[in-house]
């Protein structure tokens, strides 16, 4: 049987768990038996440079092409990204056959859809994220057009693959796209072979993007008032959010120890020397249909989760006991999760129910084996 091609198209410059995903899509679908080839496409950014050097940037940028934007702060680079982007993807379609694109942002979809769309070659796109509800949440100005590309997208495209049943509903009832053209595939984890054990006083972290949704404030108002001979407090990642959330731990005092941006061969080695793991969160959108990689990094190391009961991602901490999902983000309520999980026995339980966990249900093997009969599906 012909092996299918399939082209993978990714930025460098996604964040974290992006990337994460799109790598264990990639790596996931090699081991199975298809021929992927990964497309990074053109950035300008420090570390694509470093990656692919200044030269791939320099050959895609011309021809220039004039494409509207609606980054009125960066128009000319978004316009110069797009452009780059868009002669990179040509020069894909001329050197290689392929006979599916799986496209991992709903630009790189909407470029996708222009550049292959005439040759009838099948476009999915992996929409981890709502970049519409994310920029609304974020109060950019014009995040009605973000939200309109991408909805002509969801509606072009021939399948989306999703990140939760959430993501699912709400894509088919707002944006009226039949359940059938959507497949849930949840994010995952590998079982690391360092492991979280109890100690006291306990030790927290947020290790994770500073982004508004993640609501890291929450976190440092707990660390503020909260017992420090019980609970020592540790806060890792960066992101947009970084020098508020530093300039609060400094000018409050808040006994945090920041261990800044840990990458991602330490940082479970760093977890497994905590023993709890928060996720503070926003009740809107972005969150309600979103299924956070670093819930499922928690508890592969054995770290009890304390999060809000949103989404599938806190409903799956509540109906697993894998650790403590609030109804509501009081920071009462953080401090008496905190209470509960400082009794050994019900940490021991909670930290074992996130590893099996893990070890049955959301390993990235388990959560991504639906993929090739769909591919086969679908080409």
């Amino acid at each position: 049987m012909k092996k299918r091609r399939i082209l993978l198209i990714h930025r460098v410059t996604r964040g974290l768990g992006n990337r994460i995903r799109i790598q264990q899509i990639i790596h996931f679908l090699r081991a199975s038996g298809f021929i992927v080839y990964e497309g990074i496409l053109p950035s300008f950014t420090r570390s694509y440079i470093q990656k692919e050097g200044f030269s791939n940037i320099i050959g895609s940028l011309f021809p220039l092409r004039k494409f509207k934007t609606f980054d009125m702060k960066n128009i000319v680079l978004q316009r110069l990204q797009l452009t780059t982007a868009w002669n990179y993807l040509r020069r894909i379609r001329q050197q290689i056959k392929v006979d599916l694109v799986i496209a991992e942002h709903y630009l790189l979809g909407w470029l996708a859809l222009k550049v292959f769309e005439s040759d009838s070659i099948p476009i999915i796109l992996d929409a981890h994220g709502l970049a519409g509800a994310e920029a609304r949440g974020s109060k950019q100005r014009l995040w009605y057009i973000k939200e309109a590309i991408e909805v002509d997208v969801f509606r072009r495209c021939n399948h989306l693959l999703v990140v939760s049943k959430s993501m699912k509903r709400h894509i088919a009832t707002h944006y009226r796209i039949a359940d059938e053209k959507i497949s849930v595939i949840y994010n995952g984890a590998n079982l690391p072979t360092v492991r979280a054990r109890y100690e006291f006083p306990l030790k927290v972290i947020y290790a994770g993007a500073f982004t508004y949704w993640e609501r890291i404030d929450d976190f440092l108002d707990l660390a503020k008032i909260a017992d420090s001979s019980t609970y020592k407090f540790y806060l890792a990642g960066g992101g947009p959010l970084k020098k508020h959330i530093l300039a609060r731990i400094k000018h409050e005092r808040i006994p945090i120890k920041y261990l800044g941006f840990v990458t991602r061969p330490k940082i479970f080695d760093v977890m497994a020397q905590m023993q709890v793991g928060i996720a503070p969160s926003t009740r809107d959108t972005t969150r309600l249909v979103s299924f956070p990689i670093k819930i499922l990094d928690y508890m592969s190391v054995g770290l009890p989760v304390i999060t809000l009961n949103i989404g599938d991602w806190g409903q799956l901490v509540d109906v697993e006991e894998s650790g403590i999902a609030l109804r509501e983000d009081s920071t009462e309520n953080y401090i008496a999760a905190l209470e509960a999980l400082a009794s050994e026995p019900i940490w021991q339980t909670k930290s074992n129910n996130g590893v099996q966990l893990i070890a049955e249900k959301y390993q990235w093997k388990n959560v991504l084996a639906p993929l090739p009969d769909l591919i086969t599906e679908i080409c």
